[in-house]
């Protein structure tokens, strides 16, 4: 087995010290001015170790070979509270036989070598007149070195004579030269000597290791840069830790040490001048000591949780062991961190970790909060406590956007958890799984544990139950609503005792409840009242997790803007808290309000943030559900190309199926896409597909949420039209439940398109819908609701009354900028008979967009008919499929494009296609 190289004495440095030659140069001119009558003092100072009591030595051997008498004290811990201890272990060589002075300076010399009074009081010159007479004297014959190591630690009287006599040496053949951590003689000239650098610190090791390894062999270069970073620039660190190492690390077999060796002379230092701080100090040393770059704040919350005062920490800036640098604390040297840290009990080391990691956790450090309460379960001996600190440590870990390290660390916790501890595991895992890993697997779970958890823990009950709304929302599954209502009523009485933070947040989860289960129950109206309250109650909620709650209440209200406010808060208080892992929702209930207020542009930035949020945070369903608002947009939009890149990045996680919300989103993108591409029939049976109101099945969310673009492709394409029908009444009833307007001006729209064209029916509705439309003040459905009245009137044969509708739809588009509908809306104008293109609205056209026009006939000899049934035919469309857009017969159509062959002079569909691409 390598054993470590034993040694009779700790390894110490001398010679010449590598890195140093400045200081050894001033020493040097120091004592050749002194030798020629120019006398002064030089005060070396610097931590423990950093090479001042070898220099020391430098100068008593460059002061012996230039013919000095050398004097030396040190302070020495006994002698501390001795008055003139110091003193008059320096000067005592020179007063056998008693030197001959004036009869007060010699009284005065006596009582100082006698140990007098330690106040000097209104002798106190007269001593240092003395001490210099006699120091002067002593020079006659040499000149004279006085040698001061350790000044700090010298009695206080002491130090104020020494400090007198070193001003007052000019003229005088006499060098004083003092050692100390920090400047302590005033006016005195200071050497503050730095750590060594990395070369002079290489050229230590090697000479401390000559002797043990082989002949010509450099150490390992690993070792080398891991003994550089440890001691920190500290010649002595390098030489306890050069001596302590054994052969295997010596031949880079085994890692290097990670401390001083026990023998260390450096390790007793600092380790007596921390024991010598007060307790409450010490506490703080161990706080700085449990993390690397500690920040102020965190070191100040801890502080702060462990009933000590910040102020305590004075002492230790003092001694030079820390220092704050912008706003973290850390220690000087990294070595001194680990001595402290080694020097405190293991509990009360874990102790400190889990202070720190709380206070983390209150800054919004999730990560560091994590790391800490992870090391502090390493630290516990008892199973049950180390399981605690452990599933503390995964929340904190998931939350700062980790799921796979604290799925780790609730895998380690399993053994230990018990009663609470096992639950919350339980609880968490669930959580993680919903989000970042299989949302059907956490959905299997979540509701049995709801049950479990419902005898003693309420409040994490109600949380499995919200995460078990939330995995049926993501999956399309309906039928858990039922059993979750069913253990909300089961639920027992809240128990007392709670915070009033605590009883709000447990009464928003519960309105939350309520109020989603009557809604996917199919009950709107029953849930109103307990949206609004969740809504209501967020207002005294500061947290990320109330706040969605509220948001996702809100939408199903239909109040956007408050949703967006909400949402907003949400994303700006978890980023101030650190909350990663509710980024990606808050960022989505964001992205989906302004999608609803038309705000596209802002939707898409919402999208952006909350898609780089989810892939941060390891959840990939957040990830496909933006990708695929995304690709809805863009198709909104009319940007084909732009839909089709999005739903080509999207990948659903593992076990999600096509009733999964992003999977639904991605048919909504692409029936957007084939109803702009006159292929009304196509999209109709896609978004027919998403889910069935009647049954429950799929994501009939997200088919309501499409409902409106459903009446429109079934009623055009002739599809589908009894369960657009089936959808549009499930919508209407939770329309006629939201406190916004804009989903009533949708359903009236959409029966406007449902009844007979022409009818007073169809024209009330659509009036309705107007009115509601003005209302809401989201101008890209108004202006898509003008088009579709003004389509269906010049199909009516009344273009005079088409046209104005057309017009207002198409300079609405053209201030939105989006070019690819106010091209339609031109189309239809000219076919209406006014003879307006895209060019007159001053907005660029994208050269590929799913309803792109062009700008300018490219056959004038076309009538406006025959040009709309050839950009349809140019683009896919069959001909019942443009009879069925155009309200036209297939036969007409047939008819009409014969026409068109023969005055482009062509003879197919393909180069109709490139006459029109």
């Amino acid at each position: 087995m390598d054993t470590a190289r034993s040694r009779s004495d700790p390894p110490a440095l001398t010679g010449r010290l590598p890195g140093r030659a400045d200081q050894q140069a001033a020493i040097d001119e120091l004592l050749t001015a002194a030798a020629a009558g120019h006398g002064a003092a030089l005060q070396l100072v610097g931590e423990p170790g950093i090479g001042k009591s070898v220099l020391l030595g430098h100068a008593t051997t460059a002061g012996r070979h230039a013919g000095f008498t050398t004097l030396t004290t040190a302070g020495v811990a006994a002698e501390a509270s001795l008055p003139y201890a110091a003193l008059h272990r320096l000067v005592r060589p020179l007063c056998q036989p008693a030197p001959a002075l004036p009869a007060a300076q010699l009284t005065a010399l006596s009582e100082l070598l006698g140990g007098g009074p330690a106040p000097l009081g209104t002798g106190e010159l007269v001593r240092c007149t003395a001490l210099l007479t006699l120091l002067d004297t002593a020079t006659r014959d040499r000149p004279l070195l006085c040698c001061v190591d350790d000044l700090d630690r010298l009695d206080a009287a002491s130090q104020d004579v020494l400090g007198l006599v070193a001003r007052r040496l000019a003229g005088t053949r006499i060098a004083l030269i003092a050692t100390a951590p920090n400047p302590s003689l005033a006016g005195v000239p200071t050497t503050r000597l730095p750590p060594l650098p990395a070369a002079a610190g290489r050229a230590l090791l090697a000479d401390q290791t000559r002797g043990v390894r082989p002949a010509g062999a450099p150490l390992p270069e690993p070792l080398v840069r891991h003994l550089l970073q440890l001691a920190g620039g500290i010649p002595q660190a390098l030489c306890d830790l050069a001596g302590a190492l054994s052969p295997a690390q010596l031949a880079g077999d085994a890692p290097g040490p990670a401390s001083l060796p026990p023998e260390s002379h450096l390790r007793r230092t600092y380790q007596q001048r921390v024991g010598q701080l007060p307790a409450d100090t010490q506490w703080l040393l161990l706080l700085i000591a449990a993390e690397r770059r500690l920040p102020v704040r965190c070191l100040v919350a801890a502080a702060a949780r462990s009933g000590v005062d910040i102020a305590a920490l004075a002492p230790a800036e003092r001694a030079g062991l820390i220092q704050t640098s912008g706003e973290v604390v850390r220690f000087v040297r990294p070595l001194v961190r680990t001595l402290v840290a080694e020097a405190a009990p293991l509990p009360q080391r874990g102790s400190a970790l889990v202070c720190v990691g709380e206070a983390a956790a209150t800054t919004g450090d999730h990560r560091r909060a994590a790391s800490a309460l992870a090391r502090a379960a390493n630290l516990t001996g008892q199973p049950a406590e180390a399981a605690r600190r452990q599933v503390l440590a995964a929340r904190y870990a998931w939350l700062g956007g980790h799921p796979g390290r604290a799925r780790r660390l609730l895998h380690r916790a399993r053994s230990g958890a018990t009663g609470k501890v096992a639950a919350e595991l339980r609880l968490l895992h669930s959580e993680i799984e919903l989000r970042a890993g299989e949302p059907a697997n956490a959905l299997a779970t979540l509701l049995p544990a709801a049950t479990v958890l419902a005898e003693h823990r309420r409040d994490l009950a109600l949380r499995a139950l919200l995460w078990a709304v939330e995995a049926a929302w993501f999956t399309g599954a309906q039928q858990p609503y039922a059993e979750i209502a069913d253990q909300l009523r089961a639920l027992r009485p809240t128990e007392t005792g709670a915070s009033e933070t605590g009883a709000v947040a447990e009464q928003q989860m519960l309105a939350y409840l309520a109020g989603f289960t009557e809604t996917f129950q199919g009950r709107p109206q029953a849930a109103v009242g307990a949206l609004r309250q969740v809504v209501s109650l967020a207002e005294q909620l500061p947290e990320p997790a109330g706040l969605t709650l509220a948001a996702w209440a809100g939408l199903l209200l239909a109040d956007y803007p408050t949703v967006q406010r909400l949402a907003t808060r949400a994303v700006a208080t978890g980023q101030d808290r650190g909350d990663v892992a509710a980024l990606p929702l808050a960022f989505e209930l964001l992205a989906r309000a302004r999608f609803a207020l038309g705000d596209f542009d802002a939707a898409e930035v919402g999208c952006r943030d909350g898609l780089r949020a989810a892939h941060a945070s390891g959840q990939p369903g957040y990830a496909a559900d933006h990708l695929a608002l995304r690709a809805v947009l863009a198709a909104v939009r009319g940007d084909a190309p732009g839909c089709r890149h999005w739903l080509g990045q999207l990948a659903l996680p593992r076990g999600a199926g096509p009733s999964s919300r992003p999977a639904a989103l991605a048919q909504w993108a692409l029936a957007v896409l084939e109803l702009g591409a006159g292929q009304p029939g196509a999209a109709a049976d896609r978004l027919a597909a998403v889910g069935d109101p009647g049954s429950g099945r799929g994501q009939v969310t997200v088919q309501l949420m499409a409902a409106h673009w459903l009446v429109e492709a079934a009623v055009t394409g002739g599809r589908q039209r009894q369960r657009a029908r089936s959808v549009l009444a499930v919508f209407s009833r939770w329309a006629g439940a939201t406190v916004g307007h804009l989903p009533s001006a949708l359903a009236a729209r959409s029966r406007a398109l449902m009844a007979p064209p022409g009818s007073p029916a169809a024209v009330s509705h659509f009036a309705e819908a107007r009115r509601l439309h003005q209302l809401d003040g989201g101008e890209f459905e108004q202006a898509r609701c003008e088009l579709l009245y003004g389509q269906a009137l010049r199909r009516l044969r009344r273009p005079r009354e088409a046209r104005a509708h057309l017009h207002q739809a198409w300079e609405i588009f053209a201030r939105l900028s989006l070019p690819s509908w106010a091209q339609r809306a031109g189309s239809e104008l000219r076919a209406a008979g006014e003879p307006v293109t895209v060019h007159s609205t001053n907005h660029p056209v994208p050269a590929a967009d799913a309803f792109a026009h062009p700008a300018t006939d490219p056959e004038p000899a076309l009538t406006a008919q025959q040009r709309r049934i050839a950009e349809l035919v140019a683009r896919g469309a069959t001909n019942r499929e443009v009879a069925a857009q155009l309200f036209l017969s297939p036969r007409t159509v047939d008819h009409h494009l014969r026409n068109i062959f023969h005055r482009l002079g062509i003879r197919s569909r393909v180069e109709l296609a490139r006459r029109f691409g």
